[in-house]
């Protein structure tokens, strides 16, 4: 079938719907001794990417050294590709329909979207969060001279610790001591002031 006013050396089609995918186009060139037909052209219509299942889990809460994968489900044509993020940043290599997270440290705890693309469009999940809970602490190897009151106490990666004190309990409020950011060893403290006969220490930390 002809399509009116279509002579010149290219065609732009008007807006195109899902039905039109398919479409075959082929055009006639007339010549003064003869007319020539081109090869056959098929008309592909994309669609944008579409998620078909958000994340699942939605939300995870574990221990460090766990392991955690969430998976998402999406169409689209041409198909699409897939970009994890944890708290809006690319996470490097993650570009499967799952993401598999091995032995899981605090330094992993945030909030996980996945961005879906093609060259129709994109498209951004819902997001799923990961929390990792502390690891249980508490003092040990304490010694206590002359020079004053150490101990140490196991860490995570990347969680941050406040070590705080009092000479009494009955006093109404703590002194800090020092700020601690864990690195997954144990971490030590030295309070050179620790010279009385007493004096009681805490850890803060957020959880999880």
């Amino acid at each position: 079938m002809n399509i009116v006013n279509a002579t010149n050396a290219s065609h732009t089609t008007p807006s195109l719907t899902a039905s039109a995918n398919g479409a075959l186009y082929q055009a006639r060139v007339y010549l003064p001794e003869k007319s020539v037909i081109s090869s056959i052209a098929t008309l592909t219509i994309g669609t944008a990417p579409a998620i078909t299942a958000q994340i699942t889990p939605s939300s995870v809460i574990t221990n460090v050294g766990a392991n955690v994968t969430f998976t998402v489900t999406a169409n689209g044509s041409p198909a699409p590709t897939f970009q994890w993020r944890r708290n809006n940043t690319n996470v490097n290599g993650a570009t499967l329909t799952l993401l598999t997270l091995n032995n899981v440290q605090f330094t992993n705890q945030g909030t996980y979207t996945v961005v879906i693309s093609n060259s129709v469009g994109s498209v951004t999940s819902a997001p799923a969060t990961l929390q990792v809970i502390v690891t249980p602490y508490s003092f040990g190897g304490a010694t206590k001279g002359g020079g004053g009151f150490g101990a140490s106490f196991p860490t995570d990666a990347g969680r941050a610790y406040v070590v705080e004190y009092k000479n009494f309990l009955t006093n109404s409020t703590w002194t800090l001591l020092t700020n601690v950011v864990g690195t997954g060893s144990p971490a030590t403290i030295s309070d050179p002031g620790a010279t009385g006969p007493e004096r009681y220490y805490k850890i803060t930390t957020t959880f999880p």
